[in-house]
């Protein structure tokens, strides 16, 4: 993230990605829409069950799981290519890749940023609703990464009906772990803004109010009730790793399972994508158990 806040350049692999996943939309696998919820249109992708499934049934048969992805900041939902384009994946679950308000195809009737996860939460939950009701039977996996990897528990919190389990991969959860950078309050200087992207200064201001939305969750970690599993690499040089010891203390009463992945940084849903889909499939096919372990 330093880098893109400062020169604007996504590093290869994120651009590698987005281009995967851009040509997985453009040969017609993915379907755009969008819902309105209050002043936002709300983006997103969804790539269908793969006919040839894994999961027995006709092929009209009522969907057994959603994967729902978040991404980070910057970012859209092209972040998830490896996701989108993993068969194994595809024949697993439906995969849906949002945008979050402000981001790729989600926008404010006026443009804006909004830096508190509660009310990005609010905006988000009404679709994850609208799966459940249409899809009654099936369980909503909801999957976040970086700043969307620390949104996704909260909506498990505040809106526990709206989904079945929950993934943090590469996510700040732990207050006292965020570090503001030096170059946060540079890119926030009045003077400097007029000079910037529109999406660097929304990055930044996501960044900066980081920290006191994670203090606002403190009290609300009591109140998750669905599996969360903890993806996090050892090398991550953005989410001080300490925040997977964390949440292998935290008691909550869904549990809570932890992957340490040795060597990964902090994109390591795109660097090591095969072993973060495995674990994805392997924990659909667990029950969302919560032990931990190391990969």
């Amino acid at each position: 993230m330093c880098l893109v806040l400062l020169t604007g350049c996504m590093p290869r692999e994120i651009t590698s990605t987005n281009e995967l996943a851009q040509t997985l939309y453009d040969e017609g696998q993915l379907v755009s829409d969008h819902k309105l919820v209050d002043d936002v249109r709300l983006h997103y992708v969804v790539r269908q069950q793969l006919a040839d499934s894994v999961v027995e049934g006709p092929a009209d048969a009522p969907v057994k799981t959603f994967f729902v992805f978040i991404h980070g900041t910057p970012g859209d939902w092209r972040s998830f290519g490896k996701q989108l384009t993993d068969n194994d994946l595809a024949s697993g679950a439906t995969l849906i890749a949002l945008d979050r308000p402000s981001w790729g195809g989600s926008f404010f009737e006026e443009e804006r940023v909004e830096p508190s996860l509660g009310k990005q939460a609010a905006l988000i939950a009404p679709l994850l609703f609208e799966l459940k009701e249409s899809n009654p039977t099936a369980r909503v996996v909801l999957v976040g990464h970086s700043l969307g990897a620390t949104l996704a528990p909260l909506i498990a919190m505040v809106y526990p009906k709206a989904l079945d389990a929950v993934v943090v991969i590469a996510g700040d959860l732990n207050a006292r772990l965020v570090e503001k950078k030096w170059y946060n309050t540079i890119l926030a200087w009045p003077w400097v803004r007029p000079l910037l992207p529109r999406e660097i200064c929304y990055a930044n201001d996501e960044v900066v109010a980081l920290r006191k939305n994670i203090e606002a969750m403190e009290g609300y970690w009591k109140k998750l009730k669905k599996p969360m599993m903890v993806i996090q690499g050892d090398k991550d040089s953005l989410v001080n790793p300490l925040n997977a010891d964390y949440a292998e203390h935290l008691s909550t009463p869904g549990g809570v399972r932890v992957e340490r992945v040795v060597g990964a940084g902090h994109i390591l849903h795109i660097t090591h994508a095969a072993l973060v889909n495995k674990l994805l499939l392997d924990w659909l096919q667990q029950g969302f158990a919560t032990d931990s372990t190391v990969n």
